[in-house]
């Protein structure tokens, strides 16, 4: 069972990852969001973009560190926020999208300059619309996925 309104980032394909002290960050040309109901029973995946089709980035952390004698670990996270006007219909929290011009800051990791940048990216500048659930479905990578779908299509839904 999922918690309520889990999120799973799906075929954001990165284009590359930066790191810079322990600050990090991902950037992606678009992203499909998986979302389920509060009732943890229907996953609509939705995808996400800027209106105007640019790279974007997630703020992120890493470390690495040592297991054992010879094990070594590298780990990262995405770091999330409030949603924004657009996520909020769908969600409570979202990915930190870090504008272009904050990179250098991000990877500073000055505790007081980077907090400043941990707040929802603007609605205005982002698209987003539902998609094919087989975007799900790690074999199947055809145009098509990027298509807008009409929510949760194909999908009955009952009262209990």
């Amino acid at each position: 069972m999922h918690p309520p309104r889990q999120m799973s980032l799906r075929r954001g394909e990165p284009r590359e990852i930066t790191r810079g002290g322990s600050s990090s960050f991902l950037t992606v040309e678009n992203v499909h969001i998986t979302l389920w109901e509060r009732t943890g029973k229907i996953a609509q995946p939705y995808f996400f973009q800027m209106r105007d089709e640019s790279p974007f980035a997630f703020a992120g952390i890493w470390d690495t560190w040592q297991v054992g004698q010879y094990s070594i670990i590298t780990s990262c996270a995405i770091i999330t926020t409030t949603a924004n006007e657009l996520l909020a219909l769908i969600h409570d929290r979202m990915p930190v999208i870090l504008p272009h011009e904050t990179y250098d800051t991000w990877l500073s990791g000055e505790l007081e300059t980077v907090r400043d940048l941990l707040t929802p990216f603007p609605a205005s500048q982002m698209t987003s619309h539902a998609v094919s659930y087989d975007v799900n479905h790690p074999k199947i990578d055809e145009s098509y996925l990027v298509t807008p779908v009409e929510p949760n299509l194909g999908v009955a839904l009952t009262l209990f």
